[in-house]
């Protein structure tokens, strides 16, 4: 399987998931929908919201940009090895599959102990979002990475700083509103 391939189907595959986490969490437990906020409320919330859509967005352009630069350029970032025996595209897949694992993983387990109130699930749901924030990070550091060894046009491209503009919104939103004041929120 390509590098191409495996990054299309694990974005297929767990990205289904993480919105299936989500539409049945939302749909099928009702009661919890306040709940699931943590006491993000006001404005606050409204900064949550917006910096979701736009994380979404930006993640958007960045599986459209690779998947785009793969075919334009044939995968030149596998060519790149940050270690000897682990390249650029096989970083970018880890990373896209933890964060999209670990992402799926948040709702329901936060379900769980609102319905529980088992400790464990909530500490499994903020790991959840730690990691997830981690593998944001990671997934920009792959792609800058890849960015600084490229020596097509694409890299001066609009659509490659909207790519890294777009993984920086997602970095932030993760780490500082979801692993951060989410969690800070929640268990207070």
């Amino acid at each position: 399987m390509t590098y191409l391939s495996s990054f299309i189907w694990i974005n297929i595959i767990f990205g289904f998931l993480v919105l299936l986490s989500y539409i049945v969490g939302i749909s099928q437990f009702p009661e919890y929908r306040e709940a699931l906020w943590g006491g993000v409320q006001g404005g606050l919330r409204q900064k949550f919201i917006i910096s979701m859509l736009f994380a979404a967005l930006g993640y958007l352009i960045f599986f459209l940009f690779i998947v785009y630069f793969y075919i334009s350029n044939q995968g030149c970032f596998k060519e790149f090895n940050f270690i000897t025996t682990f390249n650029i595209s096989q970083g970018l897949n880890f990373s896209v599959f933890i964060f999209l694992v670990f992402a799926a993983i948040w709702m329901p387990t936060l379900i769980l102990y609102l319905q529980s109130s088992n400790s464990i699930f909530l500490y499994v749901s903020n790991a959840s979002l730690w990691i997830t924030a981690f593998a944001s990070i990671l997934m920009l550091f792959f792609t800058s990475y890849g960015f600084v060894n490229i020596t097509s046009d694409l890299k001066e491209s609009i659509f490659s700083y909207l790519t890294l503009l777009g993984l920086i919104q997602i970095v932030s939103h993760c780490l500082i509103l979801d692993g951060i004041i989410f969690v800070i929120k929640f268990t207070r």
